[in-house]
């Protein structure tokens, strides 16, 4: 059974980009496989029948942390604890 949901932490410029090229690496394709490739306006990347939350975007733009305590472990430590 395939994924239906993705959540992620700048997914969109870390994560799905490196799956990507390691998946070329290995002779498959990320879209044939699971249905995931990029947009075509550059603005992430996106499923055929999945959803991808980057929650890096929702940090960005509803946190009011300052711009250089937005990584995962400085986030997690503000809203966690």
């Amino acid at each position: 059974m395939r994924p239906q949901i993705f959540v992620t932490y700048n997914g969109d410029f870390f994560d799905w980009p490196f799956v990507e090229k390691r998946a070329r690496v290995h002779g498959m394709s990320l879209s044939g496989e699971i249905g995931v490739s990029e947009s075509k306006d550059g603005g992430g990347y996106r499923g055929v029948c999945s959803l991808h939350l980057d929650c890096m975007a929702w940090v960005n733009r509803d946190s009011y942390l300052p711009q250089g305590s937005r990584s995962l472990k400085a986030v997690a430590k503000a809203k966690l604890g």
